[in-house]
């Protein structure tokens, strides 16, 4: 059987490992001739000082599963790789978690042998069982036979992948660069390429920072983070860490593959689960464009091949950061000379909006304070005067102020020549900018209380004399850049001719609008009178109709009383005549069988019903008591009013009721028998069916419940006097409904309305409001 074995791993071990189960079929066969509860293969990684699991059976018992890697610190591969050969392992000490691991597992039979190809050991193939003194010789040397059997096909494998991962590289890099040739922004760019390295390296954190601003500062541009670490938005160089401030100095780079334990390391990396770490400072010269940092949560992670790689991206990434820079700058030359056509903009604004101040017809001093309000707008001021000189008078006169400031503390009225002579604004026409003004020699108490930081004076001329000073002021200090002040003194140096256009022509209007004065103060008063005229005859109008309902309603208040009293006894007296005449009838066997008779005394019943219906609607009118106003949900009155609604089948009922309606003060019972009766008239209004649509929403500090139907509407004519008492389209209505509708409406201090509806299919729409309740 042991030949037969051989021959199967001969076969196995031909076929490549990413074809079939491989490593199963070789363990499966390597237990029939040596006994294990363990078995485990490892690559040896002598670049990295670490092995790493490929395949395991029982692993889980020493907390391992395949793929994980083991520094060589922590194992005894080194001893096994120098034996040459197969050996007994279960007096070689382990180290670390794995000893610990080992000690607790009852292994207590341990062989290995190293795998060997080229004269290089590649590997370890090692087998453990419970039982003591498991293995002697003979499975030393079946154990050697199958080592060196697998260990050409896993020095295969390795160089295959090996392969694979520069190809991998290769690929990478070129999808770098055709990045970076896409139109893409310089943020999505760098992205891209981190989240290339995070995966090429096998890296847990990727961090790609570039110089900001400020020289010193690297600000955190794109970054790919499998963990939980928290990457600063910027890192100062000087109060970096010695490694990443040398780094930057030399500009060399630095692989660190112990830093968890590396004096220079960065102590909140190393919370994170930082164990190794590479860092390239990204440099055009001697000047530093940003930095590349590459790190994992894995002990001697990175070795040479990545240090090519990683160097390669970093070339990469300087040809991004520099074409970076190329476009910044040629984006900032392109907003300089936007900036400088903003400013050439309101410059050209301010003077167009000045000259068409006092280009209109008006007094001079409104017209000076609208053309400071513009001043005041295009520096972000608080204050603004203007002085102009007058022959009668020495001094600077105030002609205007604007601002809040200037409304909330009115500037003074006259500046004495005595308190201007060393100022060369008003002396010389020189533009004095004062960034401080508590400290400036001339500066007033009164100025200072009041908060003002700083100013500007733009003297205006005419013909090289001094003729006017605009002073403009600002609570902050140094509050008027050079732009301000340049802006400022571009629209100032045009209102000296617009001032000396504006004086003479206002002279000339107060000729002119003194002689239109009178003419229009009698055009004025006969528009009073004749106004005053019409709105008496409105009035009496109102009046009059207010008067005539308020008859109309008395005498259907007085009639009620009566009516009820001289009609119901009648009607009474009618229907139990009716009911003994029938019951007669009916004894006497001459109402079965007779239609018509029984058609006639059916007649009688129901006209007795009208009437006591119609005498009902009246003394309903008359006696409507005055409502109980109580806080009261419309939505909910008018869920209860549709309850109690008889809903006709062939007629579509639809709600729309907004949430949150707003509480009202009303007499819910009052409210519920409105929406019945205009429920019940809509669907009065729809003989051969239709729709109707209620809804209540909030609009303008009132709820608004709507009742809109389908049918053949009403005509204006019947629209104007449909709330009349006795007023009705129906052939059996008495016309109070709406009457009563309308006076609880009105007892809420509501409103109600009707109109047609001008969309297709038409019908007529009542909107009731009532006042929400705050």
């Amino acid at each position: 059987m042991e030949r037969a074995v051989y021959a199967e791993i001969g076969r196995i071990v031909g076929i490549p490992f990413g074809v079939a189960n491989v490593y199963e079929r070789f363990a499966d066969q390597v237990a029939k001739i040596i006994p294990f509860e363990l078995i485990s293969i490892a690559h040896l990684d002598w670049e990295r000082d670490q092995i790493k699991v490929m395949y395991g059976i029982g692993l889980e018992t020493l907390g391992l599963s395949m793929g994980d890697t083991i520094s060589l610190k922590d194992s005894i591969v080194a001893e096994i790789a120098h034996a040459k050969k197969a050996i007994r392992t279960d007096g070689l000490r382990y180290t670390g978690p794995l000893g610990r691991s080992l000690g607790a597992s009852g292994l207590t039979s341990r062989i290995a042998t190293p795998l060997i190809a080229n004269d290089k050991v590649v590997g370890t193939l090692h087998l453990a069982s419970r039982i003591p003194d498991a293995y002697g010789d003979l499975e030393l040397a079946r154990l050697e036979i199958v080592g060196n059997q697998i260990a050409g096909a896993i020095a295969s494998e390795i160089s295959v992948q090996k392969e694979r991962d520069r190809a991998r590289q290769l690929e990478s890099l070129y999808s770098v660069a055709a990045v970076i040739a896409q139109p893409l922004s310089f943020k999505d760019k760098a992205q891209m390429i981190v989240d290339r390295l995070a995966s090429i390296t096998d890296a847990d954190y990727v961090a790609l920072r570039r110089v900001g601003e400020i020289p010193d500062d690297l600000e955190l541009v794109a970054s790919s983070n499998s963990g939980s670490l928290k990457f600063a938005a910027t890192i100062h160089i000087p109060n970096a860490t010695f490694l990443t401030r040398e780094s930057f100095i030399t500009g060399e780079r630095f692989m660190i593959n112990d830093y968890g334990v590396h004096p220079g390391a960065q102590q909140d990396l190393v919370a994170g689960g930082v164990q190794s770490m590479y860092f390239v400072p990204i440099k055009s010269g001697n000047r530093a464009l940003g930095s590349i940092s590459v790190a994992s949560n894995s002990p001697n992670h990175f070795h040479d091949n990545h240090d090519g790689l990683i160097r390669a991206f970093s070339n990469e990434i300087l040809s991004l950061l520099n074409s970076a820079e190329q476009e910044e700058k040629l984006l900032k030359s392109q907003e300089s000379a936007l900036e400088s056509e903003r400013q050439n903009t309101r410059v050209r604004d301010g003077l167009y909006r000045v000259s068409r101040i006092f280009a209109e017809v008006g007094d001079f001093n409104g017209k000076a304070k609208a053309a400071l309000e513009i001043l005041l707008n295009l520096a972000s001021a608080d204050w603004a005067t203007l002085r102009v000189i007058k022959e009668s008078e020495p001094g600077f006169h105030l002609a205007a102020a604007a601002g809040l400031a200037a409304t909330a503390s009115p500037p003074i009225a006259l500046i004495a020549v005595d308190r201007i002579a060393k100022d060369k604004a008003f002396t010389e026409g020189a533009l004095t900018v004062i960034d401080d003004y508590a400290a400036w020699p001339n500066a007033t108490q009164y100025m200072i209380d009041i908060g003002m930081e700083s100013l500007v004076f733009l003297p205006i001329t005419m013909n090289e004399r001094v003729v006017g000073v605009v002073s403009v002021v600002s609570k902050k200090k140094s509050g008027f850049g050079q732009k301000s002040v340049d802006l400022l003194a571009s629209v100032a140096d045009g209102l000296g001719n617009l001032l000396e256009i504006s004086i003479l022509q206002d002279k000339s209007d107060i000729a002119h609008k003194e002689s239109q004065r009178l003419s229009e103060e009698l055009s004025r008063s006969n528009q009073i009178l004749e106004d005053g005229i019409i709105t008496r005859t409105q009035e009496l109008e109102t009046a009059r109709q207010l008067a005539f309902r308020g008859e109309k309603l008395a005498v259907i208040g007085q009639l009620s009383a009566g009516m009820a009293h001289d009609l119901r006894n009648p009607l009474g007296a009618i229907r139990n005549v009716t009911y003994l005449l029938k019951n007669e009838l009916v004894t006497k066997g001459v109402f079965e069988g007779n239609a018509k008779l029984n058609t006639c005394i059916e007649i009688i019943d129901n006209q007795v019903n009208k009437s006591n219906q119609s005498i009902t609607d009246l003394m309903d009118f008359a006696k409507l008591k005055e409502a109980t106003l109580v806080e009261t949900n419309l939505d909910v009155v008018l869920a209860q009013a549709l309850e109690t609604l008889s809903q006709r089948d062939d007629i579509d009922l639809l709600k729309n009721i907004e949430p949150n309606i707003q509480p009202v003060m009303a007499d819910g019972e009052q409210l519920q028998r409105v929406f019945v009766n205009l429920a019940n008239n809509a669907q009065e209004a729809m003989p051969d069916g239709g729709s109707l649509t209620i809804a209540a929403k909030n609009v303008n500090g009132t709820v608004q419940i709507t009742f809109s139907d389908t049918g053949d509407g009403i005509s204006q004519e019947n629209l104007e006097k449909i709330f009349d008492p006795l007023f009705t389209t129906k052939v059996k209505g008495t016309g109070m409904g709406l009457a009563v509708c309308l006076e609880i409406v009105e007892g809420h201090a509501g409103t109600i309305s009707v109109h047609r509806n001008a969309e297709p299919p038409g019908g007529t729409t009542f909107d009731v409001r009532i006042p929400a309740y705050n």
